[in-house]
């Protein structure tokens, strides 16, 4: 019996796209929410918190993570 190995790309392509739109609306919500309006004073639900700035900065970290040895890292 023959076994033939090939590389299915799909799923970690898939995978990838997901999370960068999932990361994107995370951003564009989070841009949303903690806005302020120096027109008309007004300020969104969590403008001068900490917390989505936190979220951001830890998923940041997170991609920006160097894996791998050091002959072969992945960004």
């Amino acid at each position: 019996a023959n076994v033939v190995v090939t590389q299915d790309r799909s799923t970690v392509t898939k995978g990838l796209q997901d999370f960068v739109t999932a990361y994107n609306s995370y951003i564009e919500l989070s841009t949303a929410l903690t806005q302020f309006d120096a027109a008309t004073q007004r300020r969104a639900a969590l403008q001068g918190t900490t917390a989505p700035l936190a979220v951001q900065d830890r998923l940041r970290s997170l991609v920006n993570a160097v894996s791998g040895s050091p002959s072969n890292t992945v960004r």
